[in-house]
């Protein structure tokens, strides 16, 4: 999926309005108060989903965003086989949770082995990362987009150094929190 043309003004604004916002998505009620006028919007918007230049995505409460990709990410993508596109939507899906690879066995309906090929090119590409764990499942091997950063599940928050809980840090953090009090009292 390339673009055969150059973008319009209007496509241009709400490609980099989704690659500038948080997580790079873009909510349908921003879309509506960028671009106000419905057929406009719909115009540019189909352009830019055809283009791969933006990606439908579903919240949890139904509400329809867009992720905006970056045309050097496009530009990784077109050379993937399909295999390849499905394991990388599961992974982007996911989010910042990552997905383990049982998970992406269960959903993809592929073999073992067609979903660790399709994992090592999108690692050596750079699309995709391997995480050693989590707090809570420490051996397993987790898979998310490469430019996300793990969610505090998956680190354990501020309570957790390299996968340890940081017992000295909450020591620490009681011992001022006490001191605090007394201090108040």
């Amino acid at each position: 999926m390339s673009t055969s043309r150059k973008l319009s003004p209007l496509e241009q604004k709400i490609h980099q309005a989704a690659l500038t916002s948080g997580e790079r998505t873009l909510t349908s009620k921003a879309l509506a108060t960028l671009v106000p006028d419905v057929n406009e919007r719909k115009i540019a918007l189909n352009f830019l989903l055809g283009a791969g230049l933006l990606k439908p995505l579903e919240n949890a409460g139904g509400k329809l965003s867009f992720r905006g990709v970056v045309k050097g990410e496009l530009e990784m993508k077109k050379d993937l086989s399909a295999e390849e596109n499905l394991v990388l939507n599961l992974i982007a899906a996911a989010g910042n949770e990552g997905i383990w690879t049982k998970h992406l066995k269960d959903k993809s309906e592929l073999h073992q082995a067609i979903i660790d090929k399709c994992l090592k090119l999108l690692t050596q590409k750079q699309l995709v990362k391997v995480l050693k764990g989590s707090v809570q499942q420490r051996n397993r091997r987790i898979y998310m987009l490469f430019h996300l950063e793990p969610s505090a599940e998956m680190t354990g928050g501020p309570w957790y150094t390299d996968k340890e809980l940081d017992t000295e840090f909450i020591k620490l953090l009681s011992q001022a929190c006490l001191k605090f009090i007394a201090d108040r009292v």
